[in-house]
């Protein structure tokens, strides 16, 4: 739906929602993605636990009928105005890759597991029915706003590959076809910068068994992963990034941008929790570690 002011809205049904003008949305219940660009800046969502306000992003709400909204921004940033708030300028400011659920009786935590849409920037409005069951870390809600998108089926050229980068895809490397053996796993776009990464641990929850992927920068590959991985000896682009990435010893410069390459690591498992650890404290000069990328494939049944 693309309105007169240029902001592109998706609902996903079921929804219920009414505009009470051609600036201001109230969903009352359910899902959408909007996309608000430089004109949509002002566009208000109003839900049960408070407005959202766009600061010209693309972004994903959901409602429920219990009060609580959800709110994840893939770009640029948005105002939370809580309904329940000790004054009129209080409000939570969201940037590209937080989320976070409100609840109309007043307070916040973090929304750290989005099922997002394969083949857009987007909400699904439905939990992740694939292999991947939870995902979860052990950063408190205080410390971290940034949330993980599991995309069911999403592993193929051209996937975008973080929550709070919203230019780098996955790619195969030059001259070389995507592993077939890689595409249609289940996604997980983890958020490029940790900030914890001494005790920063993930945690995955499987429905069944699994080969895991981790794709790795070659000069950062941490211990515990090559105790507990096999190297598969196949190489991802990821790409493309900001010139402020160009000095690491993975990036290189191509026709169309600044590219880093990843190793892909397999682990084979099954149905239950596999934990992650961080990326590792080595890391080049002058520049922070790279987050990896997660990939799960459902092994076929007998």
């Amino acid at each position: 739906m693309m309105l007169a002011s240029g902001v592109r809205l998706e609902l996903v049904t079921p929804v219920e929602a009414t505009f009470e003008s051609n600036m201001r949305l109230r969903l009352v219940a359910g899902c959408l993605s909007a996309n608000l660009g430089e004109n949509g800046k002002g566009f208000t969502v109003v839900t049960d636990a408070g407005e959202v306000v766009d600061l010209g992003t693309e972004i994903g709400i959901e409602a429920g009928r219990s009060g609580e909204s959800r709110v994840a921004v893939f770009s640029g940033s948005v105002e939370f105005h809580p309904a329940m708030r000790s004054n009129s300028g209080e409000f939570v400011t969201l940037t590209e890759g937080e989320a976070l659920r409100f609840s109309a009786r007043g307070g916040h935590e973090r929304w750290q597991q989005i099922s997002l849409a394969a083949d857009r920037t987007g909400l699904t409005g439905i939990p992740s029915s694939g292999v991947v069951r939870e995902v979860d870390d052990n950063l408190h809600d205080g410390e971290l706003r940034r949330f993980y998108g599991v995309v069911r089926g999403g592993m193929k050229p051209g996937a975008l590959a973080f929550t709070d980068k919203e230019n780098p895809v996955w790619t195969s490397m030059p001259g070389e076809p995507f592993p077939s053996w890689l595409e249609g796993a289940d996604l997980i776009r983890t958020y490029y910068r940790v900030s914890y990464f001494k005790r920063f641990e993930l945690s995955l929850v499987l429905n069944g068994p699994a080969d895991v992927y981790l794709l790795v920068a070659p000069n950062e590959v941490p211990d515990w992963l090559q105790s507990q991985f096999e190297p598969t000896g196949t190489r991802l682009h990821t790409g493309p990034w900001h010139r402020e990435i160009s000095n690491h010893p993975d990036a290189e410069s191509g026709p169309d941008g600044i590219y880093m390459t990843f190793e892909v690591w397999k682990k084979s498992v099954g149905k239950g929790e596999l934990k992650l650890g961080p990326p590792p404290d080595r890391k080049p000069a002058g520049m922070h570690s790279t987050m990896y990328g997660v990939a799960v494939k459902a092994k076929e049944q007998p």
